[in-house]
């Protein structure tokens, strides 16, 4: 159909310098990441503010030149990486287990690799 075909041209044209990744998480945090966003651990969200996950980097902690590593929001281009049960935490519903990841689009050049 030509209306298809239009429409995902202007979007790959739209999201041509941007790539495709993975942040595991929490099924409940899944509302207020379509709210709000991504967030950094440290930054207010609804009033309340929003610490590091048990057994991360804590806040304020040095590393590889950065200041305080943990205030920042960590992408990965894998979906496997990312479904990693140490970010993303099992969901278990009629017999399957489901992991809770959201996918991005990142401007190319707009952010860091470790």
């Amino acid at each position: 159909m030509v209306i298809k075909k239009i429409i995902l041209s202007n979007y790959f044209k739209k999201y041509a310098n941007y790539l495709d990744a993975f942040h595991g998480t929490k099924f409940e945090n899944f509302q207020s990441i379509a709210k709000n966003g991504l967030k950094r651990p440290g930054d207010t969200v609804d009033g309340k503010k929003l610490d590091v996950v048990a057994g991360h980097i804590s806040l304020a902690t040095g590393l590889l030149g950065h200041k305080d590593w943990a205030r920042a929001v960590f992408l990965s281009p894998s979906i496997y990486y990312a479904a990693h049960p140490v970010y993303s935490k099992e969901v278990i519903s009629q017999h399957e287990t489901w992991l809770p990841v959201v996918q991005v689009k990142v401007l190319k050049g707009s952010f860091n690799e470790y």
